[in-house]
């Protein structure tokens, strides 16, 4: 792990994120977001992910925003990263682990036992789409059982996780937030004038998101002839 640093709020409560990431994405951006807006000196969140520094956009970022751990790529294996992660656990202080996806679940529960701390994760989402995405879906399912919450980020997939298992009463609904000045386009800087039709009584549809098949654009497709009827 990298070095660990001290110069944290006094007596401020420590929360672990963990993300097995290097890119920036939405859960990424949802964990960024959540550094960058913390105003609470109460709370002080240090950020945890496999690999160098410098090789890790995502870690670069949080580094700008408090305090940022890594895990050996040696302890990639799940034990040992979890043994790793239990004695710095210890060793930084931190009250409360917070994961952000399948391997973090499954570190990050194991680590909380060994260090005998609370643990909870926020579900973005799954991507099932090869049979290893839906075998790991299954066994983090599972895991989910035994967090001390989980969030997740809508109605849908807190009732989809009460329907699976997971207890009730441990489930929390977070819903993702946007900072809209971050995205400074769109019809407030002219960018989709061109795009609109010209009377009022016309609408245009659009369908944003990669393409992906969890993203939904089959589905947009197959609606269009009854929403054009």
């Amino acid at each position: 792990m990298g070095p660990m640093r001290t110069d944290s709020p006094k007596g401020a409560i420590r929360v672990l994120h963990l993300r097995d990431t290097t890119k920036i994405c939405g859960p990424a951006k949802t964990i960024l977001e959540t550094l960058r807006l913390n105003e609470d000196r109460d709370i002080e969140y240090v950020t945890c992910a496999f690999g160098a520094v410098e090789r890790n956009p995502f870690l670069l970022a949080a580094r700008d925003l408090g305090p940022v751990w890594t895990l050996s790529p040696r302890c990639r294996s799940a034990p040992a990263a979890a043994i790793s992660l239990a004695r710095r656990i210890r060793e930084g202080g931190i009250r409360l682990v917070h994961a952000h996806d399948f391997k973090t679940d499954a570190v990050g529960l194991a680590a909380s036992c060994l260090a005998g701390i609370p643990v909870l994760t926020t579900l973005h989402g799954y991507i099932a789409v090869s049979r290893k995405s839906r075998v790991y879906r299954s066994f983090d399912r599972w895991l989910l059982g035994r967090m001390d919450r989980v969030i997740a980020v809508s109605k849908a997939m807190a009732q989809d996780l009460a329907g699976r298992g997971v207890p009730r009463d441990r489930i929390r609904i977070v819903r993702n937030g946007i900072r809209v000045e971050r995205y400074p386009f769109g019809l407030r800087s002219g960018a989709l004038n061109g795009l609109m039709p010209p009377s009022s009584d016309r609408y245009v549809i659009g369908h944003v998101g990669r393409l992906s098949p969890e993203k939904g654009q089959s589905v947009a497709i197959r609606a269009m002839p009854s929403v054009l009827a």
